[in-house]
């Protein structure tokens, strides 16, 4: 499979469509267990199969400066979209809570503290897996500016986690 994968890849970039439709009948059966293994149902499963594909049809372009082997960037992407969807979806729909030992021992329930818009803009970041020019229209703001809003809800998140 590799070396059938590597050769698609080379022509991804001159025959476009038919090099990809290529890509995803030798490659999706497999991508789509190893999201689904994370998601855990169909429907988010698919939705991140597609996104992992748009974002290999974006950088057809780049995608001989990547380090990584074709099937190795695809599962990476897989699992890290997957990982994306299935936080994005417990945060949106659960407003996740979490103990925290106080330092006399003594439990204490936080939440996760997401506006609404910052709460909107995962969902379709993650959930829907709109790209950054959609991100941009939908929000009316910058590529930039949706980007750093990301990445600040991230940062949230990951000192929410500690």
């Amino acid at each position: 499979m590799r070396e059938e994968l590597a050769t698609l890849i080379v022509r991804l970039r001159t025959e476009g469509k038919m090099a990809m439709s290529g890509i995803y009948d030798l490659t999706s059966s497999h991508i789509y267990g190893l999201i689904y293994r994370v998601v855990d149902n169909e429907n988010g499963a698919t939705r991140v199969l597609k996104a992992v594909y748009r974002r290999l049809w974006e950088q057809r372009h780049e995608f001989e400066r990547k380090s990584l082997e074709p099937l190795d960037w695809l599962r990476a992407t897989a699992h890290r979209y997957a990982m994306d969807y299935k936080t994005a979806k417990s945060i949106i729909c659960d407003t996740p809570a979490i103990s925290q030992k106080k330092s006399d021992g003594a439990s204490q329930q936080q939440k996760l503290d997401l506006s609404e818009e910052e709460k909107m803009l995962l969902k379709h970041a993650y959930l829907e897996t709109e790209s950054l020019a959609d991100l941009s229209a939908r929000f009316n703001n910058s590529e930039e500016r949706i980007a750093g809003k990301l990445e600040l809800i991230n940062q949230k998140i990951k000192r929410f986690g500690q």
